[in-house]
């Protein structure tokens, strides 16, 4: 995705909430623009019948990632100090 250099730079090195507050308004605009494509890809590639349960897959796979990677982004949090973790977890978030 072309923002995520971007977001991911702004969020390893924000130091104010203003700076992650910035950063996941972009992250909010390039998510709006992916998601929207890849609902409409998934429904267009899908008969009717099964649609629905396409696009349930979707989410559930969606979800199981993010939870994966809730436990991924948490191991840099409590081996290193904070401010080294942080980088370290968007940093891996980027590639």
């Amino acid at each position: 995705m072309p923002y995520d250099p971007l977001v991911v730079g702004v969020f390893a090195f924000s130091e104010s909430l203003n700076w992650l507050y910035m950063a996941r308004f972009i992250q909010g605009i390039g998510s709006t623009f992916i998601w929207s494509a890849v609902n409409t890809i998934v429904a267009d590639l899908t008969p009717a019948t099964e649609r629905g349960k396409t696009l349930g897959q979707l989410k559930e796979t969606t979800t199981r990632g993010g939870l994966i990677g809730i436990f991924a982004a948490s191991f840099p949090m409590f081996v290193f100090p904070q401010d080294i973790g942080w980088k370290i977890t968007f940093t891996g978030y980027g590639y």
